[in-house]
């Protein structure tokens, strides 16, 4: 529906937008930030996809250029339904840098917007734990696991856009399912 949507209007910044989100969950990481920035060539008010280019550049290896997407997204658009979700791209960004007092600020803001964002609770304990604070992360990854029940380190980074074969991010990716395994673990030991 999308190709049919392009051919009939190939101009069309949602159109562009939807086919980047559709390339991303396909693990088509660089298509999806070809689209996103068409998108956004077209329409430069398109704070969507400024911060699904945000978190679309972290799987691609280019989590540093992430949160500068994710403030133009909030910028444009600063009480956006959405923007619990960017400031969850923006702290996963910051995790994936080692930036964990960032990571941190960023993630809670997300979950003060929605408490309920099990993303940004996994990617806080995380920050915790890596930021030194045992305490906090365990209490985030229970919080984590009261959302998101079939949650599984596991399964972290082998389903969705995290399938990216990018070696920095590979090498990102690796360094927070290793904390996370960490921080579950701890969390079951307390329970």
């Amino acid at each position: 529906m999308i190709a049919e949507a392009l051919e009939l209007s190939p101009n069309s910044s949602s159109a562009h937008f939807f086919l980047g989100i559709v390339q991303k969950q396909k693990t088509l990481i660089q298509e999806s930030v070809a689209a996103f920035q068409k998108s956004i060539e077209l329409n430069p008010s398109n704070a969507h996809a400024y911060a699904q280019l945000g978190h679309s550049l972290i799987f691609f290896g280019r989590a540093e250029e992430a949160e500068a997407y994710v403030l133009k997204a909030i910028k444009l658009s600063p009480r956006d339904p959405m923007a619990s979700s960017w400031y969850q791209f923006a702290g996963q960004a910051a995790v994936y840098l080692g930036n964990y007092e960032s990571a941190i600020g960023w993630l809670s803001k997300a979950i003060e917007i929605y408490p309920k964002s099990g993303r940004a609770h996994v990617y806080l304990a995380v920050a915790h734990l890596m930021r030194g604070d045992e305490k906090k992360a365990v209490q985030a990854a229970r919080a984590a696991l009261k959302l998101l029940p079939s949650f599984s380190v596991e399964r972290f980074g082998r389903v969705g856009p995290t399938a990216s074969a990018d070696p920095r991010f590979v090498a990102q990716q690796a360094q927070v399912r290793t904390a996370l395994a960490k921080t579950f673990a701890l969390a079951q030991k307390q329970a």
